[in-house]
């Protein structure tokens, strides 16, 4: 789990700039 956690992390701070909100909440949810 951590590792995925820190993946997500890295992850994360790029896509909400990228992606739309909505695309992003529907990829974790």
């Amino acid at each position: 789990n951590s590792e995925i956690c820190g993946a997500n992390h890295s992850f994360m701070p790029i896509n909400m700039e990228v992606i739309p909100t909505k695309v992003f909440t529907k990829f974790f949810n």
